[in-house]
């Protein structure tokens, strides 16, 4: 079983050959199934969610979640369950994610039972996220992201990280705006993109810089109603990405910005977890697949859908990532 060490010397699940091929498959994928309302309940069950834990706001700070999925096309089928709390840990938040994939029609032949609860499914969860997130900018907006485009990252966690490196690997992407939790760790995360290579920028609440993005990626929470983001913090954004904690959007997105969802029916039995601080009805979201032309603002709310997470640990067990 190759060790974290041994897959980063190889780049294995950040390869160009890897993301294009489990990219290709995602897309392919998602469009059979999610297609329509019947399809998406034949391919994905729902995930199942509980809060584990509140802050005095009612925000999450703790939950567990189990998601199923299949493919359509390639028939892999599998099980997915994330477990994640704020409490303090030498860690930081503890996030732990299990994954048990089958191949055919072999119930009892798991090919990734002895990776659940180890390191194996976290970063599998991670190249999800960031194949995601750009499948969520390009279905939402007809085009493909390229190396011309200005892409803007609230939060600079793994979620946001996994994103940044899957468009530059996929996209040739390296202009950025970033926002971390203070402005001490928005310098010191805009030094390390610099040293990487990116061309990166820090950009507070409000600044003109965001108008010069294509997309931004939020991955962070508001604990507070005062932390909440409104429309006039993102100056001339159009769109937005937002991973599981959509509570960081205040209510106006919702009047404001076109929702859509890369599961609608899903997000609609959480969505007051998502947003703790709108308790009204406006949100009804569309399906990525929608035509949107139309709408010229747009908030894709990711709650999590495990196929995504089935297609990543399929490419990685054909490529022998995972033997």
């Amino acid at each position: 079983m190759p060790d974290r060490e041994q897959l980063n010397k190889q780049h294995g699940l950040y390869s160009r050959e890897f993301l294009i091929k489990a990219y290709t498959r995602l897309l392919r994928e998602y469009r059979l199934a999610f297609r329509d309302q019947e399809s998406r309940f034949l391919y994905n069950t729902p995930k199942w969610s509980r809060v584990l834990e509140r802050h005095e706001d009612g925000t999450p700070k703790g939950t567990w979640s189990i998601m199923w999925a299949s493919l359509p096309e390639t028939g892999y089928y599998g099980v997915k369950s994330v477990a994640w709390s704020e409490r303090p840990s030498p860690l930081g938040v503890c996030r732990e994610s299990s994954l048990s994939l089958y191949a055919g029609s072999i119930p009892d032949d798991p090919v990734l039972h002895r990776y659940c609860g180890s390191w194996g499914a976290n970063e599998l969860s991670m190249v999800r996220c960031g194949l995601m997130g750009l499948l969520a900018f390009e279905l939402a907006r007809g085009r493909e992201l390229d190396d011309g485009d200005v892409i803007g990252f609230i939060g600079l966690g793994k979620v946001n990280s996994a994103v940044a490196r899957v468009l530059r690997v996929l996209r040739g992407v390296t202009f950025l705006r970033v926002l971390a939790s203070s402005e001490d760790s928005s310098i010191r995360a805009n030094e390390r993109l610099t040293d990487e290579g990116y061309a990166s920028l820090v950009a507070k609440r409000g600044s003109l810089l965001w108008k010069d993005c294509s997309v931004v990626y939020t991955a962070t929470t508001a604990h507070e109603k005062s932390q909440v983001f409104r429309v006039v913090d993102l100056p001339g954004v159009t769109t937005i990405v937002a991973f599981d904690s959509g509570y960081l959007l205040g209510p106006d997105f919702r009047e404001k910005f076109a929702s859509v969802s890369d599961y609608p029916e899903q997000s609609l039995l959480y969505a007051t977890e998502e947003f703790p601080y709108d308790r009204s009805a406006r949100y009804a979201p569309y399906s990525l697949l929608e035509v949107r032309s139309s709408f010229p603002t747009i908030v894709a709310y990711l709650y999590g859908v495990a196929l995504a997470d089935i297609v990543v640990a399929s490419v990685a067990w054909e490529e022998g990532l995972l033997r």
